[in-house]
C-alpha cells in the first residue's frame, strides 16, 4: 500500500455503460467526500480508442485520509457495484504530491529534455532579470520575488516555446 495521497484508476467501461459508470463515479466520489472532506477527484473520459479507458483521479488531502477510504465497507461496496460496468482488470497507480512530471495511464510518459539544455535555458530566462532588476531593487527579498516571478510567469514559458525544437531534438526523443 502506498503512501501517497492521489490514486489514479484506470478501467475500461463496457459499450452502453458510460453514463450509468459515470454516474457511479460521481457517487463514490460524493461517498469518499465524508472521509475526507477536502477531497477532489477528476474523471477523464476516453480520448482515443487506443486508449479506451475512463481515468478516475481521486485526490485526498492526505495519505491516512485515503487509505480510511480504501479500508472501508463503503469503498468495497461501491468497487463491486461497479463491476459489472466495467471489464477487465483496473490499472491502478499512486502519486504523491511531489512528481512534477505525470502522465496518464495507458500513455506514454513525456520525453524531458537533458539537465544540460534546462540549465541553460534557466541562466538564459534569469539574465535579463538579475542584470536590470537586482541592480534597481534595494531590497533582496523584493528583488528575488520579483525576478522569480517574472521568471516563472514570463521569460521562462516565452524561452521553453520558442526554444521547444531545441529542448526535444531528436537524439533526445530515444
Amino acid at each position: 500500500m502506498s503512501g501517497a495521497p492521489t490514486v489514479i484508476l484506470a478501467r475500461y467501461v463496457r459499450p452502453g455503460f458510460e453514463m450509468t459508470y459515470e454516474d457511479w463515479a460521481a457517487s463514490v466520489t460524493s461517498e469518499a467526500k465524508t472521509v475526507d472532506p477536502g477531497m477532489a477527484f477528476d474523471l477523464v473520459r476516453p480520448q482515443h480508442p487506443v486508449h479506451p479507458d475512463y481515468i478516475l483521479i481521486l485526490r485526498f488531502t492526505s495519505a491516512e485520509r485515503r487509505r480510511s477510504w480504501e479500508e472501508s465497507a463503503e469503498c468495497r461496496a461501491w468497487l463491486e457495484k461497479g463491476e459489472p460496468m466495467t471489464a477487465g482488470q483496473p490499472e491502478v497507480h499512486f502519486l504523491s504530491r511531489l512528481e512534477p512530471w505525470v502522465h496518464l495511464p495507458g500513455t506514454a510518459p513525456p520525453k524531458l529534455p537533458p539537465r544540460w539544455k534546462i540549465a541553460v535555458l534557466t541562466f538564459l530566462a534569469l539574465l535579463p532579470f538579475v542584470w536590470l532588476i537586482f541592480p534597481r531593487v534595494a531590497p533582496l527579498p523584493l528583488a528575488l520575488a520579483v525576478c522569480v516571478l517574472l521568471y516563472a510567469y514570463a521569460s521562462m514559458p516565452t524561452l521553453t516555446r520558442l526554444f521547444s525544437w531545441w529542448l526535444l531534438t531528436a537524439p533526445d526523443r530515444e
